[in-house]
């Protein structure tokens, strides 16, 4: 069986982070962050096991991706302690 594949297909990416950061003193801060975003494509991979119903036809596929994470929020804290 013969495969033939190529880079037609296209994704749209949209999204807005919010970002939160404060110190509290020297060697501590604290940063958050949220992401609300949308990912569209028409073809998921090169893997055939997903490959377009109609290959004719790309926009008919369009849909969320596989990777389309609606809501991502982050937390981290940095703590430095003093150079010896």
């Amino acid at each position: 069986q013969h495969h033939v594949y190529e880079s037609s297909a296209r994704a749209f990416y949209s999204g807005v982070v919010l970002e939160l950061k404060k110190r509290f003193s020297r060697s501590f801060s604290l940063q958050a962050s949220y992401t609300f975003s949308r990912a569209i494509d028409e073809v998921t991979d090169f893997n055939s096991d997903f490959q377009a119903n109609d290959q004719t036809n790309l926009r008919a596929e369009r849909a969320l991706s596989a990777f389309d994470q609606r809501h991502k929020f982050v937390v981290f804290g940095s703590w430095s302690t003093p150079a010896a």
